[in-house]
């Protein structure tokens, strides 16, 4: 008898503290993970891998250094931890990726090259210009010349060019 009061102690005080690890909402479902992508969406309306993005309680860098909220912006890479929710993605840890930075090269009509790494264009590249204010000006590629200082967000492909998705003029 002793023993079976002892197992139904135990047993009671394992279930309270698994109830205490459960940090969800009755009726909410919320889940760790991870994801990497391309922002989409515009404005306050971000998305990452058709998820609405909710950065206010993110900790963001920029390879890996500080960085704020405007950053986070259409067309850049980024890796990001936080909770799936029913109402998008929490972002807890976001780090924006840049795939090369530097002075462009050269520049053709289906790219550029930066840095001496090609760089692809195409008709869903977003080229901007980073305004002494924060704001960014829309820009095309002829208006990129030799010597312009970049950022090139994209995708590596297998000759090892970039793709890019977000080309920001400095």
């Amino acid at each position: 008898m002793k023993l079976n009061v002892i197992g139904f102690l135990v047993l009671s005080l394992l279930l309270v503290v698994l109830s205490a690890c459960s940090s969800a909402a009755p009726g909410s479902t919320s889940e760790a993970a991870q994801f990497v992508g391309i922002v989409g969406g515009s404005g306050s309306n971000l998305t990452l891998n058709g998820q609405r993005l909710n950065l206010s309680k993110a900790s963001i860098t920029q390879d890996g250094d500080a960085a704020t909220a405007a950053t986070i912006q259409p067309g850049v890479e980024l890796e990001v931890e936080g909770q799936s929710s029913n109402d998008g993605f929490d972002a807890s840890r976001i780090d924006a990726k840049t795939r090369v930075k530097g002075q462009v090269d050269t520049v053709t009509t289906g790219g550029l090259e930066v840095v001496g790494v090609a760089v692809a264009v195409d008709a869903n590249t977003i080229l901007v210009n980073r305004n002494a204010d924060g704001s960014f000006t829309t820009l095309a590629l002829a208006d990129i010349q030799p010597r312009d200082y970049l950022e090139v967000y994209g995708v590596p492909r297998n000759d090892n060019s970039v793709l890019a998705t977000r080309i920001v003029r400095k």
